[in-house]
This record gives C-alpha cells, structure tokens and sequence, in this order.
C-alpha cells in the first residue's frame, strides 16, 4: 500500500490510494475520521472502502465491567466533544445490561479536576475512553491517584494504562490490529468487496491489576468466568464484535487473556 501518515499521532495509519483501488483506513478510534478527499465518492463505493478502528467497540467494554465485578451499578465517565458520540451508544448498552452510566463533559468551564471529582462521587468505578483531551501524559497521574483517594476503580483502554495503575483492561495490540487487517484483505481479494464499512479489532487481551484489585479491597469475579461471560453475552454479535478468550497468560501482579472474536 501507498500511504502517508497524517499529522494526528494517535491515528496510527491512514491508507490513501487513488479513488480507483479499495481503501482501508486504520484509525485510532471514532473520533478519527478519514480525511473526505481520500473517501471514493462514485456510486457503489462504499463496498471498496472500509474502516479498522483501533479501540474495542463502546459496548464491549460496558460488558467486561459488568462481568468482571456485576456489583458494579453506575459507570462512571468523562467526555469531550470528539467522543460525545460514544456517550449515546453506551447508554443504551447500560440499559440493556440494567446499570447505570453517570457522565460529565470536561469542558474549560466545567475542568477536568472538578469532573472528575463529582464522577467518582457518583460512580462504582470509572471508565476510561481514548480521548487525549482528558487521558493523556499530563492528567493520567492524576486521575489515578485521585481514583484511589475515593476507592473507585478505573478501567483502563491500553496496557500503558493498566501497566500504569488502572484496575484492568480491554484492549487490542499493534499485532492483533494487523492481524484483523489482514483479514480484511484477504476476505477481499477473496470477495472483491469489504463486507461492511466499518471493523472493530477481532483480536484482543484482557489485563488485570491484582495489586490494585488488593490494594481497593474489590472483589473481582474469576477472569475464567469472565471469559465464559463474555463469550455468551457477545456469540450473537456481528463479526468483528464478538468475542471467544483463549490462549491466556501471566506474569506479575498482572493478569492478561489473549482472546479472538468468532465470526
């Protein structure tokens, strides 16, 4: 492929061939959108291009909190305007697994500080999306360390994150992605057209912090039902959003599972 890097340095790649070949777009999350001028615009295009996002789709991650403690009742999460989208989508996943989502836009009249504060107050643990408008090098110090200071736990989007202090983890490596983008193209060439336009990772690894989990006093459910959980809630889900766990692992104070969605 024949592609430059764009300037947003979490957009890890962005794939831009004439408007004549198939597109496959690699982005960071939703937030990220491929530039219009890269996007075919000729009737039928759609079948030609496709996105891979990098993050775990939102409703996934609601479901690894509900099985991993279900005593949880109110997610709690911060927001800004580039994921106000994923705000929506996991209200309606909390009500379909019958908890609660408690959220707070970070905005400069509403800071992060005072946010953070009354979403900890409000929530059983704290999720964490991949916005670096709220996580990023100089503010995740401090939201770990003032999650401790009101016990809640904090579920991290990376291993960084959970290396770092979050309870746990869902999230997908730079192997895994480009393994799923593998797929994609070969089930391309196989087909001649990209099944659907937009893919979540396939591939995953799930990590937990057992130093924290003893250090808050939680009381987390067997990673090995979590994984059954897991499996059971998503089976029926599209490809590329369901999941089957295997191949696990461990070192540490942490806990990781590989784990593979099933089409």
């Amino acid at each position: 492929h024949n592609g430059d890097s764009r300037h947003d340095e979490r957009q890890a790649i962005v794939i831009t061939p004439p408007a004549s070949r198939p597109v496959l777009h690699i982005l960071a999350d939703p937030a990220h959108q491929p530039p219009a001028d890269s996007l075919p615009r000729e009737a039928g295009a759609q079948a030609r291009q496709a996105i891979l996002y990098m993050t775990q789709p939102w409703c996934r991650q609601l479901y690894f909190i509900h099985a991993l403690a279900p005593q949880w009742k109110t997610v709690g999460l911060l927001y800004t305007t580039s994921t106000r989208p994923a705000v929506d989508t996991l209200q309606d996943c909390a009500r379909q697994l019958g908890i609660s989502l408690y959220s707070q836009r970070v905005t400069p009249q509403h800071g992060l500080n005072s946010a953070l504060r009354e979403t900890l107050e409000n929530s059983d643990v704290l999720l964490a999306l991949p916005d670096t408008g709220i996580y990023n090098s100089h503010s995740v110090k401090n939201i770990l360390l003032t999650s401790y200071r009101y016990r809640k736990p904090l579920i991290g989007f990376s291993r960084g994150f959970v290396n770092a202090g979050a309870l746990a983890g869902l999230y997908s490596e730079l192997a895994q992605i480009a393994d799923d983008a593998a797929e994609l193209v070969r089930a391309f060439l196989q087909q001649g057209h990209f099944v659907q336009g937009v893919h979540f990772p396939r591939h995953y690894r799930l990590q937990i912090n057992h130093q924290v989990a003893r250090a808050l006093g939680v009381e987390l459910t067997p990673i090995e039902a979590v994984e059954r959980q897991l499996e059971n809630t998503l089976k029926n889900s599209p490809p590329f959003n369901t999941e089957s766990m295997n191949s696990r692992e461990a070192s540490g104070s942490t806990t990781g599972h590989k784990g593979e969605a099933k089409p």
